[in-house]
């Protein structure tokens, strides 16, 4: 992604092909931007932080699971007729699901997906490239608007040291989907959502110790910041925070999430803004 990696590179952060164990392939214009993102506000960022962050909510890969379930949703057979609309049609290693179409539940297709998959020296990537928008006005319909842009690149594990490298640059967008789970919270938050950034996470020599690296930038409704790993997050026996720290900058502001991992174990982080003293910040009710 080297229109993001130059980007990346003026904040100060290591950007070099290096600090990576695959070499980033994606290239384009980040779609996500970096504007006024509401740091002054800790549970703000922590909301970011689990969109972002491996296994604080959405697995080690934030950005892909995240397209992904809202792809399993708009496929579902409530909403999609499998097969015909969105017209699916495989073709050797790329697969192609084509709108233009009305479900018979009355969701309306427009647009294009596609996947592609390979084996590339004994390592499986997939590639998926979006551009669909879902949209229904029927009473009985459980989102009003779901739209999908952009690409990621995935590779699983290389036999080595290395679990998965994501690549993504897409814009989600959701309408009428969160405030039917009556959450408020993220219906308005996700009424754009955007990633442009590179997810990484290692294995050490043992196996057993996940080290997670990730940089680039998040948007959401609330605005966008470019984030970073200045060292590497570790899964240290905590299932529900990593140890390590995460870093924020919006332009003039500067921010660091510092998790404890297995020390406390406790869905929170030592939020400081602007090298302030740090505060504790927690998941929210929101979110869950």
């Amino acid at each position: 992604m080297y229109a993001l990696i130059w980007t990346l590179a003026c904040t100060g952060e290591d950007t070099s092909v290096d600090s990576w164990r695959i070499e980033p392939r994606a290239s384009g214009t980040p779609l996500a931007r970096s504007s006024a993102y509401p740091l002054d506000d800790g549970s703000e960022a922590y909301l970011a932080a689990q969109h972002i962050v491996p296994e604080l909510h959405w697995g080690n890969s934030p950005s892909t699971h995240i397209v992904l379930d809202m792809w399993d949703h708009v496929m579902g057979v409530n909403v999609a007729d499998p097969g015909n609309c969105p017209y699916d049609v495989v073709d050797g290693s790329t697969r192609t699901w084509t709108g233009g179409c009305r479900s018979q539940d009355g969701y309306d297709w427009e647009g294009e997906v596609q996947q592609v998959v390979w084996e590339e020296e004994g390592q499986e990537w997939e590639r998926w490239t979006f551009d669909m928008v879902v949209s229904s006005e029927v009473d009985s319909r459980s989102f009003d608007r779901i739209a999908f842009q952009g690409e990621f690149w995935f590779a699983g594990s290389n036999g080595e040291d290395l679990q998965s490298h994501t690549e993504s640059n897409f814009i989600l967008e959701t309408e009428g989907y969160w405030e039917r789970g009556s959450r408020p919270k993220l219906e308005e938050a996700w009424s754009v959502l955007a990633f442009s950034g590179i997810w990484e996470t290692w294995l050490d020599a043992g196996g057993d110790l996940r080290s997670f690296k990730t940089e680039g930038v998040f948007e959401n409704a609330y605005g966008g910041l470019v984030f970073a790993t200045p060292e590497l997050l570790e899964d240290d026996g905590c299932a529900s925070e990593p140890s390590g720290t995460l870093s924020f900058t919006d332009g003039d502001q500067k921010a660091s999430l510092e998790f404890e991992g297995n020390d406390r174990c406790d869905n929170c982080a030592s939020y400081a803004l602007d090298g302030e003293d740090a505060a504790l910040t927690c998941r929210t009710s929101t979110w869950l």
